[in-house]
């Protein structure tokens, strides 16, 4: 059973502020709140909750990081003014370093703390720590962008996955392929479990998986049409759904038809 070892209230620095990231340092001692404003707070879950305040950057910081020893601290700003940035505590939290940055997403540490991988659309890019040097550069090897990755804690593993649902493990030095596999089956293209079928109104559902837009006027008495943009289906609301003759996807701006 999980176990409350405190709560951080009031954690935005203004009425306006948006907790954008969080992070928690490894033996729990510290978490770090990253705000779209730019405001990078640190706390502790133990005696003094007063958070200590790094920086004031205008730019949202979209993910942070601790290093597995809990004295470094990796944000990431968002998009065109993004830099990545290297916070470390002696007697007080201090900017380090920083490296400027495209359009990037998302920090791993390596289990030793002196690699840094960071998520961008287009390549992963390698970190060197202590000098703050890029060490290399993984192009992604998908056919969209990059969504999503993780560093094995040897540093020697990097796991990527692309918008086109396929995943791809690579050697983080050479850039070999190792293994690769697609997900993207995953995309329910058919009817919804039971009990998550549309209303009678009919639904305008997402083109990328089988989510539900908003209500819809039906268009004929009875008959209702959802699915993903794969496989639209039409359904009647006291039979078993079965696709359409003639499949037609609907795009979110179907949302304000009639």
């Amino acid at each position: 059973m999980a176990t409350r070892i405190a709560t951080l209230d009031d954690v935005n620095s203004s009425a306006r502020g948006y907790v954008e990231s969080l992070a928690l340092a490894p033996d729990a001692g510290l978490v770090a709140t990253g705000e779209r404003g730019g405001q990078i707070r640190v706390w502790a879950t133990a005696g003094e909750l007063t958070p200590v305040s790094l920086g004031n950057y205008q730019q949202a910081v979209i993910d942070l990081a601790f290093s597995p020893g809990g004295r470094v601290l990796a944000s990431l700003g968002r998009h065109v003014e993004g830099a990545l940035r290297l916070w470390r505590f002696d007697d007080r939290w201090v900017e380090a370093a920083s490296l400027p940055m495209g359009r990037c997403l998302a920090l791993r540490f390596d289990g030793s703390g002196t690699r840094l991988a960071v998520l961008c659309e287009s390549e992963v890019l390698i970190v060197d720590v202590a000098s703050v040097q890029e060490v290399s550069r993984v192009p992604n090897p998908h056919r969209e962008v990059l969504t999503a990755f993780d560093l094995s804690a040897d540093g020697r593993r990097l796991v990527t996955a692309g918008h086109d649902g396929e995943v791809t493990v690579r050697d983080a030095v050479t850039a070999t392929p190792v293994r690769s596999f697609s997900v993207k089956q995953s995309r329910r293209p058919g009817p919804l479990p039971r009990g998550l079928e549309p209303p009678r109104s009919g639904r305008s559902w997402s083109r990328s998986r089988a989510t539900a837009l908003g209500p819809l006027p039906s268009r004929s008495k009875g008959r209702c049409t959802y699915g993903t943009w794969r496989q639209v289906r039409s359904c009647s609301t006291t039979q078993t759904a079965r696709p359409a003759a003639r499949p037609r996807a609907r795009c979110d701006s179907d949302a304000t038809a009639g």
